[in-house]
């Protein structure tokens, strides 16, 4: 009788744990949502180039509570990574602390990416930058930055770091002076041969084509309402 007493309070337990387990496991559909857990998200740019955005690095720390991920609002040129939303689990969590070393890096870009952007003559902002570079002469960054003069140019198709200096050196500093030169002078730059002056070409004649593409949609809608018109006008006579 003592035996299974004893047996009887074994599977008692056995069942009373193994209840207790299941209770406790979540269903497949009541498994957490993320959003139930994250109560914000905090926006870090990217503060180790030179090629993140103002409008990134002015949003550096900013917090966004109860907002869903993929309404957070993407900073900068939509193409490029400028930073990284990362989620916020306290609702008393502050922006994280930058380092002194971080806030002269962050302060340096942000008038780095002030200049760039404006819209100053190439030699004003010339002025500035080299000014920013004296004062702010053992940053990383600044180093990274030291050829921001050729970026323009290297957003042409087929146009190497060598063939940007050259084209620079030469008084073609930007993309609209290459534009605007001569097939003659193009080709007298080393690196640049007939077919990538066919490329560059190419480049700079999607604009046109667009434009032009979207002229020749607009006249043939406005044609094709004017015919619909004029049946419309023959069936009501």
């Amino acid at each position: 009788m003592g035996t299974l007493f004893i047996i009887i309070l074994v599977l008692l337990i056995i069942y009373i744990i193994s209840y207790t387990i299941t209770k406790q496991k979540p269903k497949k559909d009541e498994l957490v949502d993320i959003d139930d857990i994250v109560t914000g998200y905090e926006y870090q740019a990217n503060l180790w180039t030179p090629h993140t955005s103002l409008e990134a690095l002015n949003n550096h720390g900013k917090i966004l509570r109860h907002i869903k991920e993929s309404e957070l609002p993407k900073f900068g040129d939509k193409l490029v990574n400028h930073g990284v939303w990362l989620p916020v689990v306290d609702n008393n969590m502050q922006s994280q602390k930058l380092t002194t070393e971080e806030l002269r890096e962050l302060e340096f870009l942000k008038k780095f990416r002030k200049a760039y952007e404006s819209d100053l003559s190439h030699d004003q902002k010339y002025e500035i930058i080299s000014a920013l570079f004296e004062e702010y002469n053992d940053l990383p960054s600044k180093l990274h930055a030291s050829d921001w003069y050729l970026w323009d140019l290297m957003e042409i198709p087929g146009m190497s770091t060598s063939i940007s200096e050259v084209l620079y050196f030469e008084g073609i500093k930007s993309k609209q002076d290459v534009k605007m030169a001569s097939d003659k002078k193009l080709l007298n730059i080393p690196g640049i041969g007939n077919n990538r002056l066919k490329q560059i070409r190419a480049y700079f004649s999607k604009d046109t084509t667009n434009i032009l593409s979207k002229t020749v949609d607009n006249r043939l809608s406005k044609t094709e309402d004017e015919n619909y018109k004029k049946k419309q006008l023959s069936q009501l006579k």
